[in-house]
């Protein structure tokens, strides 16, 4: 699942949840999902929400992100301190 985040958006667990029943909605809830969020606008995210995530028994598969700035760079720096798994950081969206 790839996102775009609109400029400026506050992507808080309300978002979140909307975003959780939209892969579900579309891919079914068994399917582990990889996300990977194409940062080609500027917008804030809760840290803490990734544990509300996990508490609700959530799953991702793996997590990327591309960025196309340094603030983005420390950005996904920020959520590994919050996330359970590696994120993988992308200079451009991945192929294949």
């Amino acid at each position: 699942m790839i996102s775009e985040m609109n400029e400026g958006i506050n992507f808080d667990w309300k978002l979140v949840q909307e975003v959780i029943a939209l892969g579900y909605t579309h891919y079914g809830a068994e399917v582990e999902i990889s996300y990977i969020s194409n940062r080609v606008n500027s917008y804030s995210l809760v840290p803490q929400d990734w544990l509300k995530f996990f508490e609700a028994r959530h799953s991702i598969l793996s997590f990327g992100s591309v960025t196309y700035t340094k603030a983005g760079l420390m950005n996904i720096m920020l959520k590994n301190l919050f996330f359970k798994s590696k994120m993988k950081n992308y200079m451009k969206l991945p192929t294949g």
